[in-house]
């Protein structure tokens, strides 16, 4: 398994921001909002990483 940083590939914000909201019913919004905080260096925490399966 492979740990990815969101700022090291941001063009995988949709995808990552959907299994969030998937898997633990938060508003789809909540999750890119804090994402896009994230990648536009506004905030320090939360940072955004996701295991990925032979990456």
């Amino acid at each position: 398994m492979k740990i990815i940083s969101l700022i090291n590939k941001p063009e995988i914000k949709g995808l990552m921001a959907e299994w969030f909201h998937e898997k633990w019913g938060i508003p789809l919004e909540a999750y890119l909002e804090s994402m896009d905080e994230c990648l536009d260096g506004k905030i320090t925490v939360p940072q955004w990483y996701v295991a990925v399966e032979g990456g």
